[in-house]
Order: structure tokens, then sequence, then C-alpha cells
């Protein structure tokens, strides 16, 4: 494992922390909401307009909107990185040939 480790350097390190930790709070927001603002039953139904007003679930619905923005986000920065680092290699190895 510490042959694989010494490998990973801050560059790829810090991004791959923030990811984790915006897909993990986006998850956990997900399932707070399911648990305390949405109950499955007539008496969840009855109630749901005056639940999903509070404060808290609120706070929850935003929060799985915006980490849910954010992942998106990365997804693109990731993919146009990792676009424009093979597009800089392909044109290095052309250009020694």
């Amino acid at each position: 494992m510490t042959e694989v480790t010494k490998y990973i350097t801050p560059e790829i390190y810090n991004p791959i922390i923030i990811y984790l930790s915006w897909t993990t709070m986006h998850y956990l927001s997900a399932h707070l909401y399911s648990t305390y603002c949405t109950n499955w039953s007539v008496y969840g139904y009855i109630t749901s307009p005056f639940i999903t007003v509070t404060p808290v679930c609120k706070g929850l619905s935003w929060f799985m909107y915006e980490s849910s923005n954010t992942i998106s986000n990365i997804f693109v920065l990731a993919s146009t990185s990792l676009s424009l680092y093979l597009t800089n290699f392909k044109y290095k190895v052309e250009k020694k040939d």
C-alpha cells in the first residue's frame, strides 16, 4: 500500500478528499431529509405541508440541491482537466516523432 501512496501528490489527494467530503455530506443530508421530513404514511401525507417548511427540512433540501450542483461541477472540472491533460499528452507524443 505504501508503494501506491507515495505517488499520490497533494495535487491529486486534495481534490479527491474534497469530492469525497461533498459526496458524503450529500448522502447524509439526503438520508436525514427522508428520515425526518418525509413520513411514509397517511399521517405523513397530511402533515407534509407543515413539516417540509420547517427550518431543518428547508435547510436539508437546500443543502441537497447545492451539494448536487457542486458534485456536478466537480465532474465537469475533472473531465475538462482530464481532456486537457490527454490532449497535451497526445500533442507531446506526436511532437517527439
